[in-house]
Formats: C-alpha cells, sequence, structure tokens
C-alpha cells in the first residue's frame, strides 16, 4: 500500500448518491426497474431467436452480452447501427476467440 495512491471518499460521488438516493424510495422507482430488467430479457429472447450467441445465456440485470461476430457482424458495426436505432447506450467489448478471428480479417485486408 502506497499512502495517498488508494483514493478516498470523491466528494462529487457522494453529492450524487445523496441527491439520488431519496429517489429510490420513490413509488414508482421500482415499477421503472422492474421494467427495465424485462426489457432486458425480452431483447435477449430475440437476439437468440435471430441466430445470435447470448454469452450469459439471458441476462437477471439491465446489462445484455451478445456475440454479433459469430453471425459474420463486427463489434464496432453493430455498435454504430444500434446507437443510431436505440436511445439506451451500446458498448462493445471483446470476447475471448475475437482476436483470433480479428487476426483473420485482418490478414483478408478487410477495412476496419
Amino acid at each position: 500500500m502506497f499512502p495517498g495512491t488508494q483514493g478516498g471518499p470523491l466528494v462529487h460521488i457522494m453529492a450524487g448518491e445523496s441527491s439520488l438516493l431519496p429517489r429510490g424510495f420513490a413509488a414508482g422507482i421500482r415499477v421503472y426497474a422492474e421494467q427495465v430488467i424485462t426489457n432486458a430479457r425480452v431483447l435477449g429472447r430475440r437476439a437468440l431467436r435471430g441466430g445470435f450467441r447470448v454469452v450469459s445465456g439471458g441476462t437477471d440485470t439491465h446489462l445484455l452480452l451478445v456475440d454479433v461476430f459469430s453471425k459474420g457482424v463486427r463489434g464496432k458495426d453493430a455498435q454504430t447501427d444500434l446507437r443510431r436505432r436505440l436511445p439506451e447506450p451500446v458498448f462493445r467489448k471483446n470476447l475471448s476467440n475475437e482476436a483470433r478471428d480479428l487476426a483473420h480479417l485482418r490478414s483478408r485486408n478487410r477495412a476496419w
């Protein structure tokens, strides 16, 4: 351990938490949170029906990890397309065997 490098209570985080905490007790927040999870599950089922691999097999939270590369779609292309279509944030992540597949694409001189 090195003194001064571990961080500490960050005032902007404490302020954000204290301003949002009362909203967590509001009557509608539970219904809203349950609907968000339901929507993520529906999206996961539709991705499976579309032939995509849902890496975790489904979701119990608001997050969903879908392997689009197995269908020949690059993550960057899927991210760009989904960001145009969805109001929710969309991020991409490399999966364990994707690096090997990306090297194969590079060898074919495919544009990045």
